[in-house]
C-alpha cells in the first residue's frame, strides 16, 4: 500500500504535533570543519513555528552554534513508527530582556529569567526544512520554508 503524500501545511502540522508529544528530541550540531558532531537529547519547547531549548552556558553546542548557527532536531514516537526532522538556523539567546518579547515562550521566560546569561542560554531553532513520516498511518511529507 503506498504512502499518502502530505502537503507542506499538513507536514508542518503533523511534525509539530509529534514534537509537542515527546519529552525529548535529539539535537545535532556540527563544527565548522564538519569533524565534531554533538548529539544531545534535549527537551523541546515548540512555540509559534520555532523550537526552543535551554542549555548550559559553557556547553560545546554553544561554541559550535556561535561558529555555525545551524542544527538538526529529530523527534520520534514508538521506535520510529513516526518521525519528524527539522533543520534550520539557530539563534543563541543570552539576554533576559529577549524573553519578554511576545515571540518567546512564556514557559521559558518564567523559569530562566534569573539564570539567563549567567548560567543558562536558550536556543531558538527556526526550521527551514521539515520532514515527517508516520509508518502506521502510511503518510509522509516535507516542507521547505523561506527565511523569516
Amino acid at each position: 500500500m503506498p504512502y499518502t503524500r502530505l502537503d507542506a501545511a499538513q507536514t508542518l502540522a503533523q511534525a509539530f504535533a509529534l514534537l509537542e508529544s515527546v519529552r525529548f528530541a535529539l539535537v545535532i550540531t556540527v563544527s565548522t570543519d564538519g569533524r565534531e558532531p554533538r548529539c544531545r537529547l534535549m527537551t523541546p519547547v515548540p512555540h509559534q513555528g520555532s523550537i526552543w531549548f535551554r542549555t548550559r552556558r559553557g556547553s560545546g553546542k554553544i561554541r559550535q552554534l556561535r561558529e555555525r548557527p545551524s542544527a538538526a532536531v529529530i523527534a520520534e514516537r514508538d521506535g520510529y513508527v513516526a518521525m519528524a526532522s527539522f533543520r534550520g538556523l539557530v539563534e543563541v539567546i543570552d539576554e533576559a530582556g529577549l524573553l519578554r518579547e511576545p515571540q518567546a515562550p512564556a514557559r521559558l521566560a518564567a523559569t530562566f529569567e534569573e539564570e539567563l546569561g549567567t548560567q543558562r542560554y536558550l536556543l531558538k531553532l527556526v526550521p527551514r526544512h521539515v520532514r515527517y513520516v508516520d509508518h502506521a498511518a502510511r503518510c509522509k511529507g516535507e516542507a521547505h520554508l523561506a527565511a523569516p
